[in-house]
């Protein structure tokens, strides 16, 4: 490299200068990651893949350790628990959307309607927001 390569070099955003470049050969992090390591997802993956024993009426089976989670959940639901109700009822909305709607058909184009209202004047507008959009202990602090 000659002084004019270096004189005609712009030094400025995501160009740094010559002389602080890594040198051919040199890496920036020589340790690295550890060949074989693992990241999280492959570790959650493994492990609720597990296979675990468990019994039943019928004497002992084994199942994933991610089935057994989802049979207690639905145990838990059964027996009233809210949250797990919730968390049962998000799954199959999520992995069965066809449920939400009765017509649903995922090929379908992605097409809709808005409907907007007409225009309200300013005075409307306040009695609407006073009415419906205020939640109740805010209206009645108001009222006071």
């Amino acid at each position: 490299m000659s002084k004019d390569d270096d004189q005609t070099y712009e030094v400025g955003y995501k160009k740094p200068p010559k002389a602080h470049q890594f040198k051919k050969g040199q890496v920036p992090n020589p340790k690295g990651r550890p060949k074989g390591s693992q990241n999280f997802k492959t570790i959650f993956r493994k492990e609720m893949d597990e296979k675990i024993v468990i019994n039943t009426a019928n004497g002992q089976r084994k199942i994933s350790v991610l089935h057994a989670t989802l049979k207690r959940l639905l145990e838990k639901a059964l027996k009233g628990d809210q949250k797990a109700i919730i968390k049962i009822i998000e799954f199959d909305l999520r992995f069965n959307p066809e449920n939400l709607v009765p017509d649903f058909n995922p090929d379908a184009p992605k097409t809709g309607v808005l409907v907007v209202p007409g225009a309200l004047t300013e005075e409307e507008f306040d009695e609407y927001a006073k009415t419906v959009l205020l939640p109740k202990e805010a209206r009645q602090k108001e009222e006071d």
